[in-house]
């Protein structure tokens, strides 16, 4: 069912200053507490998006011109199949009840979002960074979903921030293992893979 656009105004009185302390809480001191309002109600269709993070994993091992199996690689590959474990194990399998696993999925999810980033900006090129626009906006609309209550709306675009997100970062990894090394360069791609 498509997302509906807010339309009560308590549904556009959520702010970014509501979603941003809801964030610095929920990795703090709730850490392993739930932020959903429906308390175990899941989306199948959500929990399988989970699986896209797959695709930087696959990417990095499939797309390999040198044919290298460096340290590097190796790491990016496992670093996504545990992507699409925590975030499973937080949006499917522990979806609206109090867990651990939220705690991880927050803290993790931010950090390979860094690290995706960080791989566009220093060792791609700095434009890349527009990239970062569609997840943005899906992970921010679902956050505003979530605290006003709309099931549709955040199974709608937390699906889509899976998606966006995973695709992109596939992207990044497709850009990154195909950029020649050469002395050019050399210094820019810092031999990540």
């Amino acid at each position: 069912m498509p997302a509906r656009v807010p339309s009560t105004k308590e549904e556009r009185k959520v702010n970014n200053c509501d979603v941003l302390n809801e964030f610095i809480v929920g990795m703090t001191t709730d850490f392993g507490k739930t932020n959903l309002p429906w308390k175990g109600r899941r989306s199948t269709f959500l929990g399988a998006t989970c699986f896209l993070y797959i695709l930087p994993s696959i990417t990095v091992a499939y797309f390999n011109p040198q044919q290298t199996t460096s340290l590097a690689r190796q790491r990016w590959h496992w670093a996504w199949v545990l992507q699409c474990v925590f975030s499973f194990c937080s949006d499917y399998i522990t979806s609206g009840v109090d867990s651990i696993w939220h705690g991880i999925d927050r803290w993790y999810a931010p950090t390979m979002t860094l690290f995706v980033t960080s791989l566009a900006y220093l060792c791609i090129h700095p434009a890349l960074l527009v990239l970062l626009v569609p997840p943005w906006v899906c992970i921010k609309m679902s956050k505003r979903a979530r605290l006003s209550k709309n099931w549709d709306g955040y199974v709608f675009f937390h699906s889509l921030w899976h998606l966006v997100g995973s695709v992109l970062a596939a992207y990044i990894t497709y850009l990154a293992c195909s950029l020649p090394v050469t002395d050019d360069n050399t210094d820019k791609k810092m031999h990540f893979f």
